[in-house]
C-alpha cells in the first residue's frame, strides 16, 4: 500500500555525523531564526551553510 508521508515523519540526514535527526528551529543570538538538527545541535539553515550548497550545486553543474 502507497500513500504520501507526512513532513513529522521525515528525518533528515547529517552527511558529517552520518545520523538521521529530527529538525528543531531556535533563534540565534543575533536574532536570526534557524533550523537545526536535534540530534547533533548542526544547523542547517545558516547563511554561510547556503552560500556552501550553491556553490556545490554549481560546482557539479558545471562538471557535468
Amino acid at each position: 500500500i502507497e500513500a504520501p508521508v507526512h513532513s513529522s515523519n521525515v528525518m533528515l540526514y547529517s552527511k558529517e555525523k552520518q545520523v538521521a535527526s529530527r529538525v528543531g528551529h531556535k533563534i540565534l543570538e543575533d536574532g536570526t531564526r534557524v533550523r537545526y538538527l536535534l540530534k547533533t545541535g548542526e544547523v542547517i539553515d545558516s547563511p554561510e551553510q547556503w552560500k556552501r550548497v550553491v556553490k556545490d550545486r554549481t560546482k557539479n553543474e558545471s562538471s557535468s
